[in-house]
């Protein structure tokens, strides 16, 4: 079987240093935004609504679990938060949180690196457009 290989934007990302807890997502994603805007709206009603009672907290967990994966196109909550509930708190707020600010950042740099890698890409055949004479 012959392989097609290129590359198609998954980078994979290494766990609070754990080399077996490893995600890999495409961080180039251009549904991101979306897909995040609508994880924030779903998750901030879900705490809204929530009531302080293990039942609600494992429902949370689970649902908000469900909006990380769908958020990075990836099965990642079970690699980033093991079997611990994501609504714990470390460092004074839930670890999903921590890790959203740390995944965001990475997220943020890898579009602006592809950004400005796809500039000059294309600056090579604007540039040469213009060398050809207009009538």
């Amino acid at each position: 079987m012959k392989k097609l290989q290129f590359d198609n934007g998954i980078r994979e990302l290494c766990i609070n240093d754990n080399p077996n807890a490893v995600i890999r997502i495409c961080t180039n994603d251009f549904s991101l935004p979306t897909r995040f805007q609508a994880m924030y709206d779903n998750v901030a009603k879900l705490l809204a609504e929530l009531e302080p009672s293990p039942e609600a907290f494992a429902k949370a967990d689970k649902e908000i679990r469900a909006q990380v994966d769908t958020l990075l196109g990836s099965p990642v909550s079970d690699t980033v938060f093991g079997s611990v509930n994501c609504l714990t708190n470390a460092g004074g707020q839930p670890i999903v949180i921590n890790f959203l600010e740390a995944v965001l950042p990475f997220i943020e740099e890898s579009v602006k690196s592809e950004n400005e890698a796809a500039k000059q890409r294309v600056s090579k055949y604007t540039e040469q457009l213009a060398d050809i004479p207009q009538e």
